[in-house]
């Protein structure tokens, strides 16, 4: 076997979305940056669905329009039985959701990279990262070779498979049964969404013409009830026909493949160092019923660029720190309030039971502290606290004044675009537009940050 070795910058460790828009975005920022990418893409994936959020997200980074061009599915409506007997169809007015060819989607973003400058190796799957003095040692190996790259920084974009490790806070084991459906052309032209007394399932037609399934049930019920891998497409199909959504699939319908996966949610306590960070599943793991899985990915790629170039290029290196960790503190926090509502409505069954389980996410709350300051006929409410927050100005991550409120899901410094905390203590300027001073006094009001006098 033959041996290689370079150095590099930045080594980012896997091709997913967070990995290839991390690597592009600090390539375009000038580092010199090698990635590790475990297959050759595209490779088939699940996980096809877009929320309709991630389209401003992808026109950001400059990857919507390349984005738009992969086979995709766009769902307008859904049928969604959740809390009760009847299901509702829900149709959506503002900008559809799509369902992608994850391999397709992929490499595009993974191509967007090499054309950025990224080096990429392929078909190398990398061993867990040695710390040296100076960096880090990452060892690859294919087929036929091995790759030692070292660099200065490490990106773990590993998914899953946290290549830096970790301590992480799981919670309830989830297991994913996924089926791609073939056969036939007759699918329903919607999502599918259902709760059931073991879990919940999803579905939704692919670009290729298929159709495919996912069962989230708890990870030990297989064991429970005695399941074993023979018996597991008959379980599967049991509970697709007893569901009042998925059991009017095409009866003649067959699946091509039937794979289990984990599925469970966990955020990782340390995200970020000053030589390293953890990147989409590699750092925190949402639940599948979001759909936003790589949204956040994407959006985690984008903050810890922020922070890794403010590192490399000398800036406040403990403001990145923080920044980054507060950013996937707040997104860790508010998907346990949100999931904690999905999880809250269906009937709990009996006891031990799926839904039972995943009655305890937590609910954010706000760390105050600071001071108030009085403004015209309108005044800060008492609980508004005004405190340096580490945020993004431009490419790099610097303290900034930003508004602390229990309305407040996370710390505002700008909105719109305009610096808020400056409002807040000082008269508006004059070169705010009427629209815009309309728009941020409407937000301030709403959200009870200025109150009357």
């Amino acid at each position: 076997m033959s041996r290689k070795a370079a150095s590099t910058e930045v080594c980012v460790i896997g091709g997913g979305p967070a990995g290839s828009v991390f690597a592009r975005r600090m390539a375009l920022l000038g580092h010199d940056v090698v990635l590790l990418e475990r297959y050759r893409h595209p490779r088939p994936r699940i996980g096809e669905a877009l929320a309709a959020g991630i389209w401003p997200l992808l026109d950001a980074i400059g990857a919507a329009a390349d984005v738009a061009s992969c086979r995709q599915v766009q769902i307008w409506d859904s049928s969604v039985r959740w809390a009760g007997a009847t299901a509702a169809d829900v149709h959506r007015p503002g900008p559809p959701s799509v369902i992608v060819d994850r391999g397709e989607f992929d490499r595009v973003l993974l191509e967007q990279a090499i054309d950025a400058g990224v080096t990429v190796i392929a078909e190398t799957s990398a061993r867990r990262p040695r710390r040296r003095r100076d960096g880090w040692s990452v060892g690859g190996a294919t087929n036929d070779a091995s790759t030692t790259i070292n660099a200065r920084f490490v990106a773990d974009a590993s998914g899953r498979a946290k290549v830096l490790g970790g301590s992480v806070a799981r919670a309830t084991p989830t297991l994913c049964l996924h089926a791609l459906w073939r056969g036939r052309r007759a699918w329903p032209a919607r999502a599918l969404t259902e709760a059931i007394v073991d879990g919940w399932l999803w579905g939704a037609p692919l670009p290729d013409g298929g159709f495919r399934s996912m069962l989230f049930i708890d990870a030990d019920l297989l064991r429970r009830r005695g399941i074993h891998r023979p018996e597991l497409a008959d379980f599967f199909r049991k509970l697709h026909s007893s569901s009042r959504l998925f059991r009017t699939l095409p009866r003649d319908a067959e699946f091509a493949e039937l794979e289990a996966c984990d599925a469970t949610r966990f955020s990782d306590a340390v995200p970020i160092g000053e030589a390293f960070v953890k990147l989409g599943e590699a750092s925190l793991a949402l639940d599948p019923l979001s759909s936003m899985g790589v949204q956040k990915a994407i959006q985690s790629a984008v903050a810890g660029a922020a922070a890794a170039h403010t590192i490399l290029s000398g800036g406040d290196s403990k403001a990145a720190v923080e920044f980054f960790r507060a950013d996937q503190d707040a997104s860790h926090r508010e998907h346990e309030s949100w999931i904690a509502g999905y999880s809250g409505q269906p009937s709990p069954g009996p006891r031990d039971s799926f839904w039972r389980r995943r009655r305890s996410a937590r609910r954010p709350s706000q760390r105050p502290g600071g001071a108030t300051v009085p403004l015209g006929r309108l005044g800060l409410s008492p609980a508004v606290r005004i405190l340096p927050t580490p945020c993004i100005v431009g490419d790099r991550v610097e303290m900034r004044p930003a508004v602390y409120h229990p309305n407040l899901r996370r710390p505002v410094a700008y909105l719109g675009g305009v610096e808020l905390a400056p409002l807040l203590t000082n008269p508006w300027p004059a070169s705010l537009s009427a629209t815009k001073a309309a728009a941020l006094a409407t937000w301030l009001v709403s959200n009870e940050i200025l109150v009357p006098r």
